[in-house]
């Protein structure tokens, strides 16, 4: 899962990695400036990809990640940039996983 929130110019970017309803790790950074709640909700899900990508090593090749900002989900759908390049991150890192094998659903 992945999640930020926030006002003004300081914007919590924030997720996890669960497997099994077991906590594998965690990770935040407070206090991003000068992004919106979209565009952190986009940050949010390139680290969580980067850190499948590179991190777990575990057998599982389902992904599941939870976005609670219908915006982002709806722009990733439908192939229309707002978040430059964080969004075209999440792209990239989301290709290699597919061609490794990964199924992925974003939710």
């Amino acid at each position: 899962m992945s999640d930020a929130s926030g006002e003004g110019e300081s914007v919590g970017i924030g997720g996890g990695i669960w497997e099994e309803g077991k906590l594998l790790k965690s990770w935040g950074k407070q206090g991003r400036r000068g992004l919106t709640v979209g565009e952190g909700e986009m940050y949010g899900l390139l680290r969580v990809l980067e850190l499948v990508e590179g991190w777990y090593k575990g057998g599982k090749r389902k992904l599941m990640v939870w976005v609670d900002n219908t915006g982002v989900l709806k722009r990733l759908g439908m192939g229309k940039g707002f978040c430059g390049e964080a969004e075209q991150g999440v792209r990239e890192v989301g290709l290699r996983l597919i061609e490794k094998g990964w199924e992925m659903k974003l939710v």
